[in-house]
């Protein structure tokens, strides 16, 4: 727990009625899958920072920090149970600020979301009850902090320079309960998240309107689950372990980059609604072993290297779409009828292994040469070989085929 510098902001210690009378608390340990919960000493009621000034109040839960890039100010070490709609929210702020090691508990929040409401808050004030909810804030880090009991985990809106770290956001074990949203980002810019745990959650991630967001190390246990992305650019999932959810693309998004992830369960991603549009999309070095792993139509340049798409039901749908690149991928195993590559214009499908799946490789038009089929007689079905089936409709082209497996490794990083 960090204090702050010496000669730095006087550290401060609120307490008050409310926090009192919700001391008696469910105990702090580990949580289910090993993750530690944050050092928590001390019990706060909500805590409301509008504008810089803010942080200077008695009631901030301020414990030391003067605000600059080198000193922060330091919010820690408080099991705050709300008394408003919120656990923490910050307006409007610049100074640089971490929040780290606390608990957030929205169990008390019902009673103040009303009393927010009745006071002719903003409708947004009135959605559920929100553990950390940042509005036009810039130069927060989270660290170490668990959010329980609450619709909404952390919402990030118009804000940036925002760092999430050893976030944990879940239902305590009593009462039992399951958050609506997860980690919200909308209209935001530079925003990361690092080694979140994310489960019971309806919308683990739902990031809208936003450029350059990461997530990166972190683990989703959804219900199942979906991840709501739309009218961003330069958003990143990198070494991920999402379970039971899936990314679902509308509107437009551009650079979209999926790197070393797992998905397990559900569609990995999903991009066909109407008015959707893909462009620039990176996929690489993930392994999927979903429901339906790739579910893509009206993309552009889309890049599909180096993956495993294993067991799943429909591997890879890529229809309608304009320079697709996919090579280097490992499919195989999978248990339905469908891998298909329909109608794409600029296609190249080239040194991938297909291998062992129960249904037909659809590829309709474009440059299919230089894969393994499994045999080194090439594919079955519109080939002549014995090796997985090949269904082309007389549009492309699979001669000459690989008469053996293929060297798979790529570096995503020199994508």
């Amino acid at each position: 727990m960090r204090l702050g510098r010496a000669g730095g902001h006087r550290p401060i210690h609120a307490l008050t009625l409310a926090s009192v009378l919700f001391a008696a608390a469910a105990p702090l340990g580990l949580a289910a899958d090993g993750v530690a919960d944050p050092v928590v000493s001390e019990p706060h009621p909500s805590i409301l920072i509008a504008g810089d000034a803010g942080f200077l109040s008695l009631v901030s839960g301020v414990r030391g920090g003067t605000g600059t890039p080198e000193d922060p100010f330091v919010i820690s070490g408080w099991r705050i149970l709300h008394t408003h709609a919120y656990g923490i929210r910050l307006l409007g702020t610049r100074a640089h600020v971490v929040i780290e090691d606390v608990w957030i508990d929205g169990a008390a929040s019902h009673a103040g979301r009303f009393l927010d409401c009745a006071v002719a808050a903003p409708a947004e004030f009135c959605e559920g009850p929100q553990g950390i909810d940042l509005q036009d804030a810039q130069n927060v880090t989270i660290e170490r902090t668990r959010v329980v009991v609450s619709t909404f985990g952390v919402r990030v809106t118009d804000s940036a320079q925002v760092s999430i770290r050893d976030l944990h956001l879940g239902a305590a074990v009593e009462p039992a309960f399951t958050q609506v949203q997860g980690v919200v980002i909308r209209r935001s810019q530079h925003v990361e998240v690092v080694q979140a745990l994310v489960e019971g959650t309806e919308h683990p991630f739902w990031i809208t309107d936003s450029t350059d967001v990461t997530v990166r190390s972190s683990t989703v246990w959804g219900l199942p689950s979906t991840m709501p992305l739309a009218r961003s650019a330069r958003v990143g999932f990198d070494a991920n372990s999402i379970h039971h959810a899936g990314l679902i693309v509308s509107d437009e998004v551009l650079g979209l980059v999926l790197t070393g992830n797992g998905f397990r369960g559900g569609t990995a991603l999903s991009a066909t609604g109407p008015g959707t549009h893909l462009r620039g999309a990176i996929v690489c070095g993930n392994e999927f072993r979903t429901g339906a792993a790739l579910d893509i139509s009206h993309a552009e340049n889309v890049v599909v290297v180096g993956n495993r798409l294993l067991e799943t039901h429909i591997a890879l749908i890529l229809e309608a779409s304009a320079n697709v690149t996919f090579h280097r991928n490992l499919v195989s195993g999978n248990t339905g009828s469908l891998v298909a590559f329909l109608s794409n214009d600029d296609q190249e499908v080239h040194e991938n292994a297909f291998v062992g799946n129960a249904g037909a490789i659809h590829i309709t038009l474009g440059d299919a040469t230089r894969n393994w089929w499994g045999d080194a007689t090439g594919p079955s079905g519109d080939g002549p070989g014995t090796g997985d089936e090949l269904r082309t409709n007389g549009g492309a082209a699979f001669a000459p085929w690989l008469t053996e497996p293929p060297d798979l490794a790529v570096d995503c990083s020199a994508l």
